[in-house]
């Protein structure tokens, strides 16, 4: 039987989407926690929520059959509500399973990953002075670099919808325990940027070091009404400094570009003036210029250059998707909005909205195979979307608010990462 959208139209149905793509993830065997703590207290939360899934699907099964049978037909290949839930119920334990602590050595290294000790005291005392229920969860690098903080602490100064107190309240934040931030004397906060959507707020912190724009060194903090769900960003000041001689002309910004795409100078045109700032690149900063260029035939890049090594450290392609409104039908005939990138006349089914910072991207599998999936498109923004993938954004979001109305939970994975779901695939033991 082919599952048309892995969900069934429910909440439940979605969490299987969720888990049969990770089942069938390359990813699967590197995941990992760097808590055993939470490992349980998500498994603990799945088990007390299972019913709460599992119910809504037994009545929407019998609802959808019910309905197909008033229309004149009957649905190909039904599964019984029975069969419906225990498919469910198996996927969720299987989920859960994902997050149990692996043995040791089976993840390589076989140790946790450790803030190094200076770190851990700066963020230990910014959970006392923000008066913090529990301490914060963090992410940590493969060196024990601090890569985002999900505190468990309220804010009673934010006003709901108020970028002004949202803006106050997030600086104050930072400014408790500026060294943590990777604030000092010299890595200053230049300015601050505060969005609210449907649920979250998120406010940018930009940075600046001896009064250059530190373009990679921002941070992001999300909160949900006067709670804090987290900070991610870049945490470590820029270790370098700044001196006259580290200046380049634009004929020499010119020639380093047109030297690394093997052109000449004069196919080299800057759309924008050259920015000089403070970049990092796999770990290491750099004093350098920023600049967008046009190469013709299309080709347009942001371009990063090294002053000191003279090197173009990074291009951007300019040529990209930009994110649009979108709307589509579901598998029952409800109207959905979501988000879809726009590549000329071509829209694609990848949401921004969430988990915030990440995206969430629906596949079809082409003849029910897995490995042959393709990003669900459609040729308008507001029409001729599968139902299947429509349904299946939809329910994932009512997945991720669930979690975080209820258990203030950040799902999928409270430390953030890219979703992607695959619907039309089959089943092991299903057929066409």
């Amino acid at each position: 039987m082919r599952i048309r959208s892995l969900a069934v139209i429910t909440v439940a149905g979605v969490m299987l989407a969720l888990v049969l793509s990770l089942v069938n993830s390359e990813n699967l065997h590197n995941l990992e926690s760097t808590e055993t703590g939470n490992q349980a207290e998500l498994i603990k939360q799945l088990e007390l929520t299972k019913a709460s899934l599992l119910n809504p699907l037994v009545k929407q099964v019998a609802t959808a059959q019910r309905t197909s049978k008033s229309k004149g037909g009957a649905p190909e290949n039904p599964k019984s509500s029975a069969e419906a839930t225990a498919l469910v119920e198996k996927s969720i334990d299987k989920f859960a399973k994902l997050f149990l602590p692996k043995p040791k050595g089976q993840t390589g290294g076989g140790e946790s990953l450790v803030l190094e000790s200076e770190i851990q005291q700066e963020l230990n005392a910014f959970d006392t002075a923000h008066d913090a229920e529990n301490p914060s969860r963090v992410t940590v690098s493969k060196v024990g670099k601090l890569k985002g903080i999900y505190p468990s602490f309220e804010v009673s100064n934010i006003i709901p919808n108020d970028i002004s107190s949202l803006k106050e309240s997030t600086l104050n934040i930072i400014n408790s325990r500026p060294k943590l931030f990777g604030i000092d004397s010299v890595t200053t906060i230049a300015a601050t940027r505060s969005h609210c959507g449907k649920k979250l707020c998120t406010t940018t912190i930009a940075k600046e070091v001896d009064g250059l724009p530190a373009w990679d060194h921002s941070l992001v903090i999300a909160t949900n009404g006067v709670q804090v769900v987290s900070i991610l960003g870049e945490f470590q000041a820029p270790t370098l400094s700044v001196n006259a001689s580290d200046n380049l002309s634009k004929e020499q910004i010119t020639n380093i570009i047109s030297a690394h795409f093997k052109i000449e100078p004069d196919s080299v045109k800057m759309t924008s003036e050259p920015e000089r700032g403070v970049g990092r690149v796999s770990g290491h900063d750099y004093i350098g210029y920023r600049t967008n260029v046009d190469l013709g035939s299309n080709d347009q890049y942001q371009v990063s250059v090294n002053s000191r090594s003279k090197q173009v450290v990074e291009a951007l392609s300019l040529v990209m998707p930009i994110s649009v409104p979108a709307s589509g039908i579901t598998l029952n005939g409800g109207i959905v909005s979501f988000r879809a990138d726009q590549q000329g006349s071509t829209y694609s089914l990848k949401d921004d909205r969430f988990p915030v910072g990440f995206t969430t991207s629906v596949y079809s599998a082409a003849g029910g195979e897995w490995l042959n999936s393709y990003l669900a498109s459609s040729g308008s923004a507001t029409s001729n979307w599968d139902p299947a993938a429509v349904t299946s954004i939809f329910n994932t979001e009512l997945l991720m608010d669930y979690y975080g109305d209820n258990h203030n939970y950040r799902a999928i994975d409270s430390n953030g990462r890219n979703l992607e779901i695959v619907v039309n695939a089959l089943i092991d033991g299903d057929s066409e």
